[in-house]
């Protein structure tokens, strides 16, 4: 064996070195160009939010050759989308022109009647449209096929924002790290659905990118700007204005960065070559617009248009009700598909509020690190902590403007902050550095990795599964899903028969069967949750989606609670059901927190055309097939209490302190404690009698007063009381229960219907409204709906 000369050991064998692949930038956008297409082509059509609206806009300009006319509470397909900034619409646009959208107005109108937009909570009906899978699949054809080109466009649009947040941080960081947070933006699950939908947010994304990158590169430069920079900027400036209006934020950043530049160098001149440069073409980019909302609206934002189209809230929000939106602002921001209603599992997002605390933390190191380093701070440091200071200054803008529009709707998503992905990026990567240079970028690597393949994970197991048709199918005979059938009810569409052969409600998890031989009456509470299970038969083909309904009617021909539903939760529309195929549906009915208690009810069972409301006949007459009988128990009694003879027996009238407990909280430390009514079948020219019973939690300001409204089902106000409190409520002692009494004539003019009544508290002489505070009350409203009544 042959010796080393120097040593005179034996020499090692080394195996070749394999070539190690480091990633860059376009790997990073290839892997991004990948995610984005794969939510395109997986996420079912229209089912992101506003995309059937803005599409429409795109459809709008393809087949008129020319922008909207918006009008107050429109009903136009584009709805409020039709005063939107038009760039994006007509990129999409040139891009579809060739392709036959007929058909767009008959996708319109399969829009699921009972969309559970915005409701992360439920399980049913997220689904926006009626999806028939067919027209739907590959290849794509008209309006469908528009859809998926225009969505690729808006994938595009993400590719640019991604290589623009790369070279914004090329600018300020190593180029490791500026591949860490461009690859923070692109395996953000949200950004990557909403880059694969459309919407004109991808255009503002990408254009406030580019505007952020040419002024990073500016500042950094320093001095007297190029003509040729300020060029690219008024460029990229103007086509954010020409995007969507939360770009107008980006002129005041750039001019107060001219503004630096100019005083730093102690000469005017930049501000002149600003404007000449970058105004001019920004304003020749994107004025016309404005000129034309002027002439139109009388408003150069067509702001006032654009409000008279969407949901305001009934209160404006303040600081307290602003973070208890917060968590919908974080889920929304990571990852909430479909509708704003497909929510990750909630440990994603645990260990996502992890991962930012611990970016929080790295941040707090990173700051001090510098804080220390201050005295030294070269001049060139100075300047590369300048551009920080402007992007820093953006996501401000942003927020202070996400918050005015808070106080005035519920916007608490997390897509309005892409327009600020640079920064946020910046900040991603600078959290994770200050834990140290080696092992913070090793741990920002390996966590950004770990959302990448998250995002990747997403549309296979849980965009594809929510929208996947539920099998639907009857188990066998020898389990106890179902019991023995109920008598069938047959209903007629057309001259298609629906045998509806199960009826069976489940209480508690035991199974009640509805049959004239079980005396057994079941007792819900309100807030109870009651599985409906159902099973459906046709013998010819439907050619309509029939809606179906679950009523819980008492005596008095009134619903106490309801669920109203396509069949298979949204996703077995009643015209793709298999003649001669038994298919088994399930749904879950919540009795209502405001139930009139102690009372006794039945379900009712039936189909209806949601267009026209008209229930499906049944053969035998009726329109709907009762089952079952349930009694409803006050909150706060046992089961026993509502049995005959009990307490609460829903035969006996009167004989409990509050007749109808609740507890539903509104501001100010006061309590509804319950209610009750003299008569739930009002006649027209008679008085009705409503009671209402507060108690305080503590100490109230101010002194109400209490109003109590017959509403119709349109909330039109027919009769009412409103009164002072006896005692106060400013007077009010925490434990105590007061009882209003409001007597008011029901008007002879009063039309036959559905009524409620609408209770609150306001002040006087403003007449504002108190809020409720309860989560029997989502929207946060300033009143609280009972009932329901009916006038003959």
């Amino acid at each position: 064996m042959s010796q080393s000369r120097e040593t005179g050991e034996a020499p090692r064998r080394f195996a070749p070195a394999l070539p190690v692949v480091r990633p860059t930038i376009r790997h990073l956008l290839a892997f991004y160009l990948l995610l984005a297409s794969l939510f395109s082509f997986l996420t079912p059509p229209f089912e992101a939010p506003d995309e059937i609206w803005h599409f429409a806009f795109v459809q709008h300009l393809v087949t008129q050759r020319t922008l909207p006319v918006a009008e107050p509470n429109s009903r136009a397909l584009w709805r409020q989308q039709g005063t939107q900034a038009p760039a994006y619409y007509a990129g999409a646009a040139l891009l579809t022109a060739l392709i036959d959208q007929s058909d767009f107005p008959e996708l319109f109108a399969r829009a699921n009647p009972h969309r559970a937009i915005g409701q992360p909570d439920t399980a049913i009906n997220r689904n926006y449209l009626i999806h028939h899978q067919p027209a739907e699949r590959f290849p794509w054809r008209r309006s469908v096929l528009a859809l998926h080109v225009a969505r690729l466009f808006s994938v595009f649009l993400g590719a640019v924002t991604v290589y623009s947040v790369y070279r914004t941080l090329l600018l300020l960081l190593s180029p490791q790290n500026a591949l860490l947070g461009a690859a923070f933006a692109a395996f953000m699950p949200q950004f990557a659905f909403i880059s694969a939908s459309v919407s004109n947010d991808n255009a503002v994304n990408a254009a406030a990118a580019l505007v952020l990158w040419q002024l990073t590169e500016m500042l950094v430069e320093g001095g007297r700007p190029q003509r040729s920079r300020l060029l690219k900027l008024g460029a990229a400036l103007g086509l954010a204005l020409l995007s969507k209006l939360s770009g107008l934020g980006l002129v005041g950043v750039c001019a107060i960065a001219v503004l630096w530049l100019a005083w730093r160098i102690r000469n005017l001149r930049p501000i002149f070559d600003a404007a000449q440069w970058t105004a001019v073409p920004a304003a020749l980019l994107a004025g016309w617009w404005y000129l034309r909302n002027w002439r139109l609206y009388g408003d150069p934002l067509a702001w006032e248009m654009w409000e008279a189209n969407i949901l305001f809230r009934v209160i404006p929000a303040g600081p307290s009700q602003i973070l208890s939106e917060l968590g919908g602002l974080e889920r929304s921001f990571w990852g909430l598909f479909g509708w704003l209603n497909l929510p990750y599992p909630t440990w994603v997002y645990l260990a996502l509020r992890v991962v930012v605390a611990g970016v929080a933390l790295g941040l707090l190191f990173h700051l001090a690190r510098e804080t220390r380093a201050a005295g030294a701070r070269s001049a060139t440091r100075f300047n590369l902590r300048v551009p920080h200071a402007f992007l820093i200054l953006w996501l401000l803008v942003l927020t202070i403007s996400w918050l005015r529009f808070m106080r005035v709707a519920p916007a608490a998503q997390g897509r309005y902050f892409f327009a600020a992905l640079p920064v946020l990026a910046l900040l991603w990567t600078s959290g994770w550095t200050g834990w140290g240079r080696r092992f913070g970028h090793r741990i920002g690597w390996s966590v950004t990795s770990a959302l990448g393949l998250l995002t990747l994970a997403t549309p296979f197991f849980l965009i594809q599964p929510a929208y996947r048709p539920p099998p639907m199918s009857v188990p066998d005979a020898g389990t106890n899903t179902i019991v023995s059938p109920t008598p069938r009810s047959l209903f007629l569409a057309g001259n298609t028969e629906i045998q509806l052969q199960h009826a069976v409600a489940l209480y508690d998890g035991q199974q009640e069967q509805a049959s004239e031989t079980d005396h057994r009456v079941p007792t819900v509470f309100p807030g109870d949750e009651v599985q409906v299970d159902l099973a459906y038969l046709t013998n010819a083909p439907l050619s309509d989606d029939l809606s179906l309904f679950i009523h819980l009617v008492d005596g008095t021909a009134l619903t106490v609670a309801q669920l109203d539903t396509m069949p298979g939760g949204g996703l077995r529309p009643t015209s793709g059901w298999q003649p001669g195929r038994l298919l088994l549906d399930s749904y879950t009915v919540v009795i209502p927190m405001t139930a009139h208690t102690p009372n006794r009810a039945s379900w009712q069972v039936g189909f209806y055309d949601h267009r026209s409301g008209e229930r499906l006949p049944q053969v035998d007459g009726g329109t709907g097939y009762t089952f079952g009988e349930v009694t409803i128990c006050p909150t706060g009694f046992t089961p026993s209490d509502c049995q005959p003879g009990g307490k609460a027996d829903v035969s006996q009238d009167g004989g409990l302190s509050i007749p109808i407990p609740l507890h539903v909280q509104f501001d100010d430390n006061i309590t509804l404690a319950g209610y009750n009514f003299n008569t739930r079948t009002p006649v027209p020219g008679e008085e009705m009698t409503v009671i209402l019973y507060w108690a305080a939690s503590g100490q109230v300001v101010e002194s109400y007063t209490v109003f109590a409204h017959l509403l119709t089902d349109s909330f039109e106000m027919f009769g009412g009381a409103d009164l002072q409190p006896s005692p106060p409520t400013e007077f009010w002692t925490s434990g105590e229960t007061v009882a209003t009494v409001h007597t008011f004539a029901v008007p002879p003019n009063a039309p036959s219907g559905l009524y409620q009544i609408e209770i609150g508290l306001y002040t006087r002489p403003d007449f504002q409204r108190l809020r409720v505070l309860d989560r029997i009350n989502p929207a946060q409203e300033d009143r609280l709906l009972l009932g329901p009544l009916r006038i003959e």
